[in-house]
């Protein structure tokens, strides 16, 4: 019997110690626990017999122990500043081609403006009309232009006349069904 009763003493025991711990798990997950009620967490899960219940939690705090033990290289900021310099250097470099960039695009945008400037402006001297084709010789001859001219304005303002009757006819016919 007393085998017995000292496995129900350390049931007990272990029962009380999983209960206490669950109740600072629930107090650490809410941020209020203190740096000594932290230091009594990981010390009980850095035992070997955790109960199954609180086994998930285990990793949790013996990461944190493996990652306090973590240490930088004793060449770490010889690494670092090196790699400043280094994305320094870098920078500049790209700074001077971005800008040799930007002289190109502004040289391409002149000579092709150039460019375009000058095949407007022969565009423009051989487009130009040479109106003395069409000039009349003798007054005969204006007057006959002349007259052609106006019977082409007034065949052309009679069409547009016949067209603006028709349109005036519907919308009197549009008024008329208003109206009713």
């Amino acid at each position: 019997m007393p085998e017995n009763q000292l496995e129900n003493n350390l049931f007990n025991l272990n029962h009380m110690e999983s209960n206490k711990i669950t109740a600072l798990l629930e107090k650490y997950f809410e941020g209020q626990t203190s740096l000594e009620e932290e230091k009594q967490l990981r010390d009980f899960f850095s035992k070997e017999n955790v109960p199954e219940n609180l086994l998930p939690y285990k990793g949790l705090f013996n990461y944190f122990e493996v990652e306090q033990e973590a240490s930088l290289s004793k060449d770490f900021d010889e690494k670092i500043l090196e790699e400043i310099q280094k994305s320094e250097m870098d920078t500049g470099i790209r700074r001077m081609n971005f800008t040799w960039f930007r002289v190109a695009a502004m040289l391409a945008i002149a000579i092709g403006g150039l460019f375009l400037v000058k095949n407007f402006n022969t565009k423009s001297q051989d487009n130009t009309i040479d109106w003395s084709k069409y000039e009349a010789q003798t007054p005969e001859e204006a007057y006959e232009e002349t007259i052609k001219a106006l019977a082409l304005v007034s065949k052309k303002l009679n069409a547009g006349e016949k067209e603006t009757r028709k349109g005036m006819e519907k919308i009197r016919k549009i008024n008329k069904e208003v109206i009713q």
